[in-house]
């Protein structure tokens, strides 16, 4: 349509928060937009037009890799289209607006930065049998199971906190009912042979990497384009929603995640792979149409 409105949410990091400070004096005054979005969420935005202190930030970002947290379509078409256009302006100097793409920067350090998990649900698988799943995953799993009421919100939190206190290479697994089993790795070694040799070890041992690998795709037999479709699964961002979805019929059963850490997606691009899907959901973001970059110059 001629315009992106919708930027590629970038990460970098810097623990001395110097592109904070040159911007600090900026946030003191009245915001030129404010927008909003429910009771809890509202985004202010300034208007920076001081060219030394915007040659400042450049300077300050020149040289720092940088993370994409949401967008990689985004970006991968912002790049095939400037290509295109490239060869069909063989004479281009670089600065068309075609060149350029709508990005939002966010420093990883900052703890208002949060990911939340994303938790899977599973449907439609025939002829399931519960005695077996838990045989078959507990060849590489500690399973722990607890009792659990999912209608009453004490028992949720405990579900909750109790799966955040596991830490690394653990989820919960609800197929409803009156238990839920959380399912710990014996050892991240197996995950060697699910991946090839120079795998990044950051990406073999991400809690999605375990739970797709090892039994998503090796126990309840979902292919990776299956995942890629959402046929017989689907992915909820809230935990009572999960748990809900099963109670209510809607799902045979939920994987409860803890939320994927910053430092393992840092850890992840830096040994050059990529995020599996799914497996962040950054807040907060920038409202679609908040600011919009044009890449024709007519529109």
């Amino acid at each position: 349509c001629g315009a992106n409105f919708s930027p590629i949410f970038s990460l970098y990091s810097d623990p001395t928060f110097a592109l904070e400070s040159v911007m600090r004096n900026d946030r003191k005054r009245t915001p030129d937009l404010a927008v909003r979005y429910d009771a809890d969420e509202q985004h202010s935005l300034w208007r920076v037009t001081d060219e030394s202190q915007i040659r400042k930030c450049q300077d300050l970002l020149n040289g720092k890799p940088l993370f994409i947290a949401d967008g990689h379509h985004r970006y991968e078409t912002a790049l095939r289209y400037r290509d295109l256009l490239r060869e069909q302006n063989p004479g281009y100097t670089g600065k068309e607006l075609f060149n350029y793409a709508l990005m939002y920067f966010c420093n990883m350090e900052d703890q208002g930065l949060m990911v939340f998990p994303t938790h899977r649900l599973v449907f439609g698988l025939a002829d399931f049998d519960q005695a077996s799943f838990l045989k078959a995953a507990s060849k590489n799993f500690v399973i722990d199971p607890d009792q659990f009421d999912v209608e009453d919100p004490v028992s949720r939190k405990r579900v909750r906190s109790t799966l955040a206190g596991k830490g690394k290479n653990c989820f919960a697994w609800y197929p409803g009912g009156g238990k839920v089993y959380l399912m710990k790795l014996r050892d991240e070694a197996v995950m060697d042979d699910y991946f090839p040799a120079d795998a990044p070890k950051a990406l073999k041992t991400l809690d999605v990497s375990v739970l797709h690998r090892l039994v998503i795709e090796e126990i309840l037999h979902i292919s990776t384009d299956d995942q890629k479709n959402q046929k017989s699964i689907e992915y909820v961002n809230a935990f009572d929603e999960a748990l809900c979805a099963v109670h209510q019929g809607k799902a045979q059963m939920a994987f409860l995640m803890n939320p994927t850490r910053v430092a393992e997606v840092r850890e992840v691009a830096n040994d050059g792979g990529k995020m599996p899907q799914k497996s962040t959901y950054f807040y907060p973001k920038l409202l679609t149409g908040l600011v919009i970059n044009k890449i024709v110059e007519d529109f």
